[in-house]
């Protein structure tokens, strides 16, 4: 019996004391997100600005669980902090051509996963360049070194330049995402990277926390050219361009479509190029109905000869009726605006202008509903440091324009900035001053009398949000580099309401027929372990409430797997007290005995699970880590109840002079129904089963290398959403008009779910950073051109980047292998025996390529309603899978050991004493197969879309685990143990008979 039980008692009512304490505060923080979400924003924002309210809110935070995007709704966002920008901005030298060779080659290798760029940057200028030291291109005041310093202390010096950018980027990024007013948002460091993952629960505009996150929030103030100024510059670049087209014409695609360009510019703006150079005043909507197609040929004949005339103003429209001191000097489409950009930076054009001339183009078009932008001319210098930054800001807020009402930002600048804006406005009175952020025009006011008091506003045509967001990057202060998005997902809140209304559903009946089968099988000990059971949940929910863990559907699907591995300790404690029984022991003395005999296996099992959580949490990204903490959690806690709690509760009722007499381990029915599971003897099958399991292992193989797995979005790469229709779409109608909305990128699109809706996969603009907007917009466009009336709606969205998906697919590889190798290496210091040792990595390989095997094959053939991908869900399937079989192997090795003990045994072979084992322990593994299994089907049927590939990978594992334990790890380990004690091989060949 357990001694010191008083102190145990205490310790544990102290342990749930606190455990209930947090789970008071996981009931009052949904009680109070429930009541504010039913608030209006301004309410809300009310309500938080009592002190008192917040405090309890915040405290409800800290002391409780959230759950996770794929449970309530919002954005998930990994974003990378461009360190290659940031090498440039520390480089003296950074139009270097050894430079930017070098820094190119880096950036390609460390998109592919092969180290820190910082340092395959000095790998690659040391093999391109052995004699050139780091110091050639860092040393200078920016970083303080010497030219003579070594590339060690360069290095050093780097990284801790990267390392500080990443926490200031990180920190910054915290102020933004608080003023942004998100509930409950996540933001953290993913270490050993330069990568930041946030999760905003509830986010409903997803370009605008893009723009809130990619804002460099970079503000300058810029003195202005003057449209007289730069105009003749302008035609001199026109007829430099022109020149240079005719002689070579073969050459130039640049504007190869400038005709359907330059008619819809004209259209937009009223006034084409060549009527305004020819001082033409005809208004665009006239027409000539008398000569229709001549006029139309002549007028396309006429255009052509204009464009190969005018190269640069058949894209940018130079101003009509502006000011002299006007810094506008054209305007051209969205879609132009690349090509204006490549003639002028062109270097036979780049000359006719004076270097303290820089273009930049506004940040919106200034009329609402058309796609014009103007482009503004910036007086600069030649270190293109602008004579006021936004380090001067102090405070920033939005504001209204009282001339229009238009929202717009006010400023308010430091005692520094004060002095520089007084002389600004001084120097250019009655001129214009451009406001720049992150390289685009916000606006470029006339200075209509000097600003001695360091006020400023920012006008345009924002929106109240905008001006909003615009003022919380101002205030946040300057990013030290850029930031891209490198991978995303965007769960809609019905989907989100799904996956919790899936996930509640699977946990409750996954719960119930645990609860059953215990209750049928053991009698009143059942109920006692239903009784521990409820004790796990209640760990598992209080301790997630104090690490404050996010809930996801992973994670759901790991408490649920918890709980039918969680019974396994119960069954195999009651099988040993069965057993000790049968044997003749007095039911105080089988109690002992069960308990203490199981505890070297349930030891070894779960430690070896443990350590699958571990590796899981090591390497898995997002929603997995979810899955890993709540297995992580759940095997602690099934130790502590399953074992402890279990033995006191047991212990109690036998002490109880009520209840004793009705302490039972097994019921009649199953006690008649187990008793006739005959003895196998599993050893005449060994040979045969050797052929068919290393047959079986060796077609899985077969299958990977050839066929493989359907590589998922987060091996790949790109984009993947989940549109609703109202209706049954055509696929391949879809597929030809989003086709032609990629620009002849094939999707590949699925049913999922719900039978109208669809899963459309692409990797169409997935390499270019932040175009996120564009690829939604197309999908929108090509959705709508066949299928408007059945309102498509994304409901979910996801990127994955290629430097993310490549660090996935390396962590996938390098997680399977370092689970089997640490297992291995457990069981061999643990047993002490290499032929253990290998026969428990034998079972695992056999088990992981025929389950994969037949993955695959499944995965491409699409016979099942649901998809079938190569993911983080497989790894994190595939390790659970790998902790059960050798939870399994365990479990027969300490059997096999402690019966090797037993007198009377010396005279039977391995592979006889192995079978023996196995059917000592054959009880159990069906019991606790049947109840896994169940757990998972329920999972497979009920538990959400995105849990189904998981858990039939769980289900082939968990079936053929079994089997790899008793025909592989048994026969592996028997061959072994039979080769180490040097019998004959003949004698091994015959005892496998």
């Amino acid at each position: 019996m357990i001694r010191h039980k008083p102190f145990i008692l205490t310790l544990l009512g102290i342990f749930f004391a606190i455990v209930l304490y947090n789970l008071y505060w996981v009931f009052e923080r949904f009680r109070l997100e429930a009541k504010l979400s039913a608030f209006t924003p301004e309410a809300r924002s009310a309500w938080f600005k009592d002190p008192d309210n917040y405090k309890y809110y915040r405290r409800a935070v800290e002391n409780s669980f959230s759950l996770g995007l794929d449970l309530q709704g919002g954005m998930y966002v990994t974003l990378e902090v461009g360190v290659e920008d940031l090498l440039r901005g520390l480089s003296e030298v950074p139009n270097d051509t050894l430079f930017q060779a070098v820094l190119q080659e880096a950036v390609a290798r460390y998109r592919r996963g092969e180290g820190n760029l910082v340092d395959l940057f000095a790998e690659v200028l040391k093999r391109r360049s052995p004699g050139t030291s780091l110091a050639q291109f860092f040393a200078g005041p920016k970083l303080g070194l010497a030219y003579n310093a070594s590339d060690a202390e360069v290095l050093r010096k780097l990284r801790q330049e990267v390392e500080d950018a990443v926490e200031r980027t990180y920190k910054i990024l915290r102020v933004r995402i608080d003023q942004f007013g998100v509930v409950s948002p996540n933001i953290q460091r993913q270490p050993g990277t330069g990568r930041i993952l946030l999760e905003l629960p509830g986010v409903k505009d997803s370009e605008r926390v893009r723009r809130l996150l990619r804002t460099t929030a970079q503000l300058e103030f810029w003195p202005t050219y003057t449209l007289k100024e730069v105009f003749p510059l302008l035609q001199k670049a026109n007829e430099k361009l022109s020149a240079l087209t005719s002689a070579q014409r073969k050459g130039d695609t640049l504007a190869t479509d400038t005709l359907a360009l330059a008619d819809t510019t004209a259209r937009s703006t009223e006034l084409t190029t060549e009527e305004i150079l020819l001082g033409k005043k005809k208004s665009a909507g006239e027409t000539d109905t008398t000569k229709k197609d001549t006029a139309a040929l002549s007028e396309e004949e006429k255009r052509k000869k204009f464009e190969k005339e005018n190269p640069l103003f058949s894209v940018l429209i130079p101003p009509q009726n502006a000011t002299e001191n006007s810094p506008v000097v054209g305007y051209a489409r969205i879609a132009d605006t690349a090509v204006v950009g490549e003639y002028l930076r062109r270097p036979e054009i780049r000359v006719l202008f004076p270097d303290n001339l820089a273009f930049a183009w506004t940040v919106k078009p200034e009329q609402e509903g058309t796609d014009v932008l103007t482009l503004i001319a910036l007086r600069v210098n030649p270190a293109r440091q602008a004579p006021l930054t936004g380090e001067a800001i102090e405070d920033a807020r939005q504001d209204f324009n009282p001339d229009d009402g238009r929202p717009m930002v006010t400023m308010r600048m430091n005692a520094e900035g004060a002095r520089i804006w007084k002389r600004l406005t001084t120097d250019y009175l009655g001129k214009s001053i451009a406001v720049v952020l992150d390289g685009y025009v916000y606006t470029y006011p006339v200075v209509q009398s000097v600003i001695a008091n360091g006020n400023s506003q920012i006008t345009g045509n924002f929106t109240i949000e905008e001006a909003k967001d615009l003022a919380n990057v101002l205030k946040a202060g300057r990013l030290p580099a850029a930031i891209r998005i490198e991978a995303e997902e965007i769960v809609g809140p019905s989907l989100g309401e799904v996956a919790i209304r899936q996930g509640v559903i699977a946990l409750v009946l996954a719960f119930l027929s645990i609860l059953l089968v215990m209750a049928v099988i053991y009698s009143t000990a059942g109920l006692i372990a239903n009784l521990a059971l409820f004790f796990l949940l209640l760990f598992i929910a209080g301790v997630m409430a104090a690490m404050n863990v996010v809930l996801t559907l992973p994670g759901i699907a790991g408490i649920v797997l918890t709980l039918g591995m969680a019974v396994d300790v119960n069954i195999l404690i009651y099988e040993r007290v069965v057993e000790e029984l049968h044997a003749g022991k007095s039911l105080k003395g089988a109690i002992e005995h069960g308990f203490n005999r199981a505890l070297s296996a349930i030891t070894d099992s779960n430690i070896t699970t443990l350590l699958t959580g571990i590796i899981l949490y090591a390497f898995g990204i997002g929603p997995i880590r979810g899955f890993a903490v709540t297995l992580i959690i759940g095997i602690t806690g099934t130790f502590l109840t399953g074992v402890l709690i279990t033995r006191l509760l047991v212990e109690a009722v036998y002490n109880s002079k009520r209840w004793s007499s009705k302490l039972h381990f097994r019921t009649a029915w199953a006690e008649k129904v187990l008793s006739k599971i005959p003895r196998i003897a599993f050893y005449r099958h060994y040979r045969t089963m050797r052929w068919v399991m290393w047959g079986l292992s060796l077609a899985g193989a077969v299958a990977l290398l050839t066929v493989g797995i359907r590589p998922g979005l987060e091996f790949t790469g790109g984009y993947q959403f989940q549109v609703a229709l109202t209706r049954p779409a055509s696929l391949d109608q879809v597929q030809e008009d989003l086709t032609a909305a990629f620009e002849g990128t094939v999707p590949v699109i699925k049913t999922v779910g719900a039978k109208n809706d669809l899963l459309i996969s692409t990797s169409y603009l997935y390499d270019q950073p932040n175009r996120q907007a564009d690829v939604e917009k197309a999908l929108m466009e090509g959705l709508r051109k066949r299928h408007a009336d059945a309102n498509p709606q994304i409901v979910r969205s996801a990127l994955v980047g290629p430097s993310v998906a490549e660090d996935i697919r390396s962590s996938a590889v390098i997680s399977v292998s370092l689970g089997i190798l640490v297992i291995a290496l457990y069981l061999l210091l643990r047993f002490r025996s290499l032929a253990y040792s290998l026969g428990s990595a034998a079972s695992l390989l056999v088990t992981t390529l025929v389950i994969l095997g037949v993955y695959g094959l499944l995965s491409w053939s699409d016979l099942l309603p649901f998809s079938l991908e190569a993911n983080q869900d497989t790894i994190a399937a595939a390790l659970t899978v790998i902790g059960f079989v050798v939870h399994d192997s365990v479990i027969l090795f300490d059997r096999i050991r402690e019966e090797r003990k037993r007198p009377g045994v010396e005279g039977l072979s391995p592979f006889e004493l192995h079978s023996q084992s196995v059917n000592l322990v054959f009880i159990r593994t069906l019991l606790t197969t049947l109840t896994v299994v169940q757990v998972v089907v329920i999972l497979l049927l009920i538990g959400g879309e995105s849990t189904k590939g998981f858990s039939l990978l769980m289900l082939l594992g968990f079936i053929f685990g079994v089997i790899s334990t008793i025909y592989v790890a048994s026969d592996v380990s028997a061959l072994l143990l039979a080769r180490f004690r040097r019998q004959p091989a003949s004698a091994a060949a015959s005892s496998a008979r």
